[in-house]
């Protein structure tokens, strides 16, 4: 997506990271920036504007041109409207309000335009950011995975650690040559929190009594436990960590440096087909309906052989 990640800020670190993919060139003045447009670079620009740290090897694998955002969680204020698109969400900052024009507040600008004065406007598509810089060798793929009905059994709102039974396969599926390696991440929808039929912390709970029967293969799990039509409380909000929103995702790559254009996703239900350019899903056959234009597995071995055939989705 760029030849060159010009800093006026974080350019020590990101310079470290000695990567051949692009060129790391520390801001000097406009003039600079104008030359390299000019001379036909495309160039990743991290100004002083903000603190966040762009996800840098994962933006650049991302197919779309120049169009990168922050996704938001849209919550609702006191009044009980919605609030507008410009109230964005960063890991472990909360409540924090951008201007409605993007680049002006994010700090990180794509920059592919002769005039470098009028950024482009970026829509509504995802940027990744991390929450510290990793060279290129320390990424790793992943493996996102659905809970209910891909790990354990559905029994439908499952929270209680007595309801919980493996899906036939799923330990031995997580431990596959193919996915061995893999970090192991469950992002898992969990609207029973909102709608009053049991406590976050019951989710907790039951995740980790999951993992402790999966002999603690899973490295992380992620919970959006919100609904917005049916929730009360104080989950009842908008959420694009809900899937198919990639919120936990895009923690998830917070936390962990993933290689996300050599990760994919396995669920059971059409709401585990995430919104995000680089990360395919396989659906497991199970209780829910599923469309017909969507990959399909009856098991856990047709699930491996789907993804050893997907491609690497990189620029």
């Amino acid at each position: 997506m760029f030849d060159i990640v010009l800093c006026q800020r974080d350019y020590k670190e990101i310079k470290e990271l000695e990567c051949d993919l692009f060129q790391v060139l520390e801001f000097e003045d406009d003039g600079q920036l104008k030359d390299l447009v000019n001379e036909g670079n495309k160039v990743l620009f991290i100004t002083y504007k903000s603190s966040v740290r762009p996800d840098l090897f994962n933006i650049y694998d991302l197919p779309k041109n120049g169009n990168c955002e922050y996704y938001y969680l849209s919550k609702l204020n006191l009044n009980g409207e919605e609030l507008e698109n410009n109230e964005k969400f960063f890991p472990e900052v909360m409540d924090i309000t951008l201007c409605s024009e993007y680049y002006a507040a994010s700090g990180v600008f794509y920059v592919d335009a002769v005039d470098p004065v009028g950024m482009p406007h970026f829509e509504k598509a995802v940027m990744p950011i991390v929450k510290s810089y990793h060279k290129k060798q320390a990424y790793r793929p992943a493996v996102f995975l659905d809970r209910d009905g891909v790990l354990n059994v559905d029994h439908s709102y499952v929270h209680k650690v007595d309801d919980l039974e493996l899906k036939e396969g799923a330990y031995e599926f997580l431990l596959n040559e193919f996915n061995i390696e893999r970090l192991k991440i469950v992002l898992t929808n969990q609207s029973g929190v909102s709608k009053g039929m049991f406590e976050y912390e019951d989710v907790v709970h039951f995740n980790n009594a999951l993992n402790d029967s999966l002999q603690n293969l899973i490295d992380a799990f992620y919970i959006a436990p919100f609904e917005f039509l049916k929730g009360v409380g104080q989950y009842k909000f908008h959420s694009l960590c809900r899937k198919p929103h990639p919120g936990m995702l895009l923690e998830a790559c917070y936390d962990f440096p993933i290689k996300l254009s050599d990760s994919y996703m396995v669920g059971d239900k059409m709401s585990d087909d995430l919104d995000f350019p680089l990360v395919e899903t396989i659906h497991l056959r199970g209780k829910y309906e599923l469309d017909s234009d969507v990959t399909i597995a009856d098991n856990f071995r047709e699930v491996i052989n789907f993804a050893t055939a997907l491609p690497k989705k990189t620029k």
